[in-house]
């Protein structure tokens, strides 16, 4: 009977334990979506999707849920919520650091750039496909977000994005990537071509069919 007991007592343990750490995610979960800036001494996910470094040195991390930024001590973990001034999405995709010293983020569901006052703007985008996946800026020091489908240059007199070209991914393969060479030419590469434009003009100069599924560039 006492070994009986025992047991019962340990699975009841167990039992109890499960279900307060399962308690405890869903906690952490909701209060993600209230709360737009948490501190914690970890990540907010451990699918992470991009890397930057601010002009102060800190550390940001992009992942699968929420935006952290490591200042040696403690992660400041940043959330999308109802607030105009937070995210776009919870996950991020992109992050760069510009010439001028501005952090633009990335998301599935819009563009943003952080601000002196630790928050985010947000940038319309006025198309239906808001997934921007990555961000470049040429030797001028103009800035691009590029989605599946579209790619932007961002107009600093209109505070806008400007649309550019709008058949990134003719065969929606969902491989999309663009370069800037050192003659500040735009090379866009899909899975069927890769495109060469001219980017004082926004004109494409040159085509080269691809044979072979791009992976990688």
């Amino acid at each position: 009977m006492n070994m009986k007991l025992t047991n019962l007592l340990l699975l009841g343990a167990l039992a109890l334990s499960a279900a307060s750490c399962g308690s405890a995610g869903r906690v952490d979960e909701q209060r993600g979506q209230t709360e737009s800036t948490l501190f914690s001494e970890g990540i907010s996910n451990q699918q992470v999707k991009a890397f930057a470094e601010d002009a102060q040195g800190h550390i940001w991390i992009g992942t699968f849920r929420g935006l952290n930024k490591y200042n040696a001590h403690e992660y400041q973990q940043y959330f999308c919520t109802d607030d105009s001034l937070s995210l776009p999405d919870n996950q991020i995709q992109d992050m760069m650091l510009d010439s001028r010293r501005r952090l633009w983020v990335a998301t599935v569901n819009g563009l943003c750039i952080y601000t002196d006052r630790d928050d985010f703007r947000r940038i319309p985008i006025c198309a239906d496909d808001k997934n921007v996946l990555q961000l470049i800026e040429d030797r001028t020091g103009e800035v691009y977000a590029m989605t599946r489908e579209r790619l932007y240059r961002w107009d600093g007199e209109s505070e806008r994005l400007v649309e550019l070209l709008d058949d990134l991914d003719p065969y929606n393969t969902f491989c999309v990537k663009c370069h800037v060479d050192s003659d500040n030419r735009m090379w866009m590469l899909n899975a069927g071509s890769m495109r060469c434009m001219e980017l004082e003009t926004g004109r494409v100069t040159d085509t080269v069919p691809l044979s072979d599924f791009t992976y990688y560039s």
